[in-house]
């Protein structure tokens, strides 16, 4: 059977593979990432029950959590790439076509958030 997701969100399609793999590179040493009692990055598996909803909720704010924390690895652009070449290759090997929606507002504001700047103090230009 023909499998098509017509409506995905890049922001919720990040693997906790694809997560992990970008902190060690991007040297992300957030606690949703890292575990630094053990001093080690988290497995997949550690991961996936922060950034991935167990089940169908009502409540859409189980959703927007799971899309913060993995949110927390928009350090960069470069970063950023990494994640979004991932998700499509991960939902092109999933699906036999798929529609990924993309928030380049939410993404460069989270961005901004990360250097330590006020976003509503950016000027239009320089946020574009």
């Amino acid at each position: 059977m023909l499998q098509l997701d017509l409506h995905r969100h890049l922001e919720g399609s990040h693997s906790p593979t694809a997560l992990l793999d970008v902190a060690r590179v991007f040297e992300i040493r957030d606690p949703t990432f890292y575990d630094a009692g053990a001093q080690r990055f988290r497995t997949p598996a550690e991961l996936a029950t922060a950034v991935t909803m167990s089940g169908p909720s009502d409540d859409s704010a189980v959703f927007y959590d799971c899309i913060v924390k993995a949110r927390a690895a928009y350090v960069s652009v470069p970063a950023i790439g990494a994640l979004a070449r991932a998700a499509f290759h991960e939902t092109a090997a999933e699906t036999d076509g798929f529609e990924m929606r993309l928030s380049l507002f939410s993404m460069a504001r989270t961005l901004i958030q990360h250097r330590g700047l006020d976003w509503r103090a950016v000027a239009p230009i320089d946020l574009a």
